[in-house]
């Protein structure tokens, strides 16, 4: 415990002591800088081309809108598809597939969103770009967390922390999604561990403004019933996320603030930030987020014996929840996840296939070259007379191995034309040999031929030789 309330005083006190200076009022503060960001960027709209720079510029208001207002990221995201499909721009069409993605996972439709961040995992392998695979991999991993498949969740996290890993890139941000798996797991030792070690890289590279990473520190905490320190977490995370215009974060922490207020007894506390959600935030159309707030006044007011009010936010999770989550729509996602779970079986038993192929693509271009330098062995040895045996049985042998190797070529291409029918492959082997052994015996008496023809050529040559030019001083006898 005096571990966790040191690392809270080290880490995100001097942030929490500089929020408490602000004076405006947060939610008039939230809606004026979302003002501008959205002239700012309309402008930057107004000027760009219809060209790559414009899709790119679309794919990232796209993925920023996703945590402060996603219906009109999607809107952006849209655009910028369009604008990429029109040019072919792949690298394009795959971002805004991701941006659309988070988009759709903020709304609260993870059929659609696990659809297109699929899209854009499989787009991105396409491109070869490792390190948009592992981002695509952590799109996945938010979208199974939020369903509450943690297993599939913590399975792509992983494989995005073993691609940053090779490419010796920042592991933050997947570090932040493995600790927020394993506190939903309640695996919390894990949590700490991941959520800490983001912080740390978050404090080095952006000063430890990411106010998300705060707030699930806090759930953390909450979930060990350290509830003082639970609260510290969220008001230090709380003005971190109205500075960002994060509408999502606000409302998980307001949630998790009126959660503690529920364990330690402090119905109105609790009934207070429920209320606020429902009340201020509805606009987000972060629904799985009103559907917690909606429970948690149901489970408030049930406390204080309010029977109406209880039955009045009963109705209301109640729809909520079938808006979110319906059989059809859990039938649906569990058909994606089976066909990803497909698609990557056939495309590792494709990989398998290729590395075999390629294999014995070597191997027989390693007999082919073996066989012309034997070819090429057995001319030469056919020149030196006292190799004449030697050269006819390596001829001999030459003639077979070329025979063989067309036999050995022609094989697959048998099977594959048959479809292993073994009637047909015998048929069409028997033709096959009927053309080769001919032709086996027809080469072998050509070689044969063709070596005698030569020794007895070197044998006349040399007989005249010696008839025009004798021997100076002849042996004895002569």
């Amino acid at each position: 415990m005096k571990k966790r309330l040191f690392f809270l005083l080290v880490w995100v006190l001097p942030a929490f002591l500089h929020a408490q200076n602000a004076t405006a009022d947060s939610q008039q503060l939230l809606q004026t800088r979302i003002a501008v960001t959205v002239d700012s960027l309309e402008v930057l709209l107004s000027e760009a081309k219809e060209d790559s720079a414009k899709a790119g510029l679309l794919g990232h208001l796209c993925y920023s809108y996703a945590f402060v207002q996603p219906e009109n990221g999607l809107s952006y995201g849209q655009r910028g598809l369009e604008i990429s499909q029109k040019m072919g721009y792949k690298k394009g069409i795959a971002y805004c597939n991701q941006s659309l993605s988070f988009c759709l996972w903020a709304l609260g439709n993870y059929n659609e969103a696990l659809r297109f961040a699929l899209k854009s995992l499989h787009q991105y392998e396409d491109l070869q770009n490792h390190e948009r695979i592992a981002y695509s991999y952590l799109a996945l991993a938010n979208v199974y967390r939020e369903i509450g498949d943690y297993k599939r969740a913590l399975l792509e996290a992983h494989k995005a922390i073993k691609i940053y890993d090779s490419l010796k890139f920042s592991r933050k941000v997947a570090f932040a999604v493995t600790g927020s798996i394993y506190e939903r797991q309640n695996r919390l030792d894990s949590a700490l561990i991941y959520m800490q070690n983001a912080y740390e890289l978050d404090v080095i590279q952006h000063g430890g403004n990411w106010g998300w990473l705060v707030y699930v520190l806090g759930n953390i905490e909450a979930k060990m019933k350290h509830y003082d320190v639970a609260l510290a977490y969220y008001k230090v995370a709380l003005p971190l996320v109205f500075k960002d215009n994060y509408l999502k974060d606000i409302v998980d922490i307001y949630n998790g603030m009126a959660n503690v207020y529920k364990e330690t007894g402090q119905t109105d506390s609790c009934i207070f930030y429920a209320s606020e959600i429902l009340q201020k935030w509805n606009s987000t159309s972060y629904q799985k987020g009103m559907l917690e707030a909606a429970n948690t006044l149901a489970s408030a007011y049930k406390l204080e014996n309010q029977r109406d009010s209880t039955i009045k936010y009963l109705e209301l999770s109640v729809a909520l929840n079938k808006s979110l989550f319906t059989q059809e729509k859990e039938r649906e996602f569990q058909n994606l996840a089976f066909n990803e779970q497909v698609y990557r079986q056939e495309k590792e038993y494709a990989e398998m296939q290729a590395v075999k192929e390629r294999k014995q693509n070597l191997q027989l271009l390693a007999i082919a070259a073996f066989i012309l330098t034997f070819i090429v062995g057995v001319i030469l040895i056919s020149r030196e007379k006292s190799f004449v045996k030697t050269a006819r049985f390596l001829g001999l042998m030459g003639v077979l191995l070329i025979f063989e190797f067309i036999s050995l070529l022609t094989h697959p291409w048998i099977e594959n034309i048959t479809h292993h029918n073994p009637i047909w492959t015998l048929l069409i082997l028997v033709l096959l040999a009927s053309i080769l052994v001919p032709a086996h015996h027809y080469f072998e008496d050509l070689v044969k031929k063709k070596l005698v023809k030569k020794r007895k050529v070197r044998r006349s040559k040399t007989l005249k030789t010696i008839h025009h030019n004798p021997p100076a001083n002849p042996p004895n006898g002569f």
